[in-house]
């Protein structure tokens, strides 16, 4: 192995370290938003996603690198390559133990972002769940404020004969 395909190797190896530490960080992001949502903290929940989304750009500039790197080691070991190789098929072609640790750190981040896919599906439906609890509240309160208990077959709100509630206090 030439010494500039040995120094992408390692730059793509420490990249891979990098974007499974950045998946690590995303998925401390998930479990502090599910705290936040379950403390009903709407300000710390904005906080933590203004910060995941500055980790989310670091991981589009990873991956970017990580796409310019495997198309520069795959020129440099094939020439004739019709597109970039994956990591996996870089790993193939080269000597152990170069080999094992690509496929590793492979690995690791796979099973990283299969994580943070988990957890993020799970974010969304508690969101849209707190979503749709909250509108049906809101849509109980307009109710009781407009004095109207029924929907017109246009899906309007149908006038009540009763005196509508024209303040509502909400403290206990």
């Amino acid at each position: 192995m030439d010494k500039a395909l040995h120094t992408q190797i390692v730059e793509l190896e420490s990249l891979l370290r990098t974007m499974t530490g950045q998946q690590e960080k995303l998925l401390g992001f998930q479990e502090q938003k599910r705290e936040a949502l379950r403390r009903g903290d709407a300000l710390g929940l904005g906080s933590i996603c203004e910060t995941e989304n500055r980790v989310v750009q670091q991981v589009a500039a990873s991956e970017s690198r990580r796409q310019e790197l495997a198309a520069a080691i795959t020129l440099r070991i094939d020439p004739n390559a019709d597109a970039p190789w994956d990591v996996g098929r870089i790993a193939e072609r080269l000597p152990e133990p170069c080999r094992g640790r690509l496929l590793t750190l492979r690995a690791e981040l796979r099973t990283k972002l299969e994580e943070v896919a988990q957890h993020t599906g799970v974010a969304r439906r508690a969101c849209a769940s707190l979503l749709n609890h909250m509108t049906g509240l809101l849509n109980t309160l307009a109710g009781a404020a407009s004095g109207s208990g029924t929907y017109s077959r246009n899906g309007a709100a149908a006038p009540s004969p009763h005196a509508a509630i024209r303040s509502l206090s909400l403290t206990a």
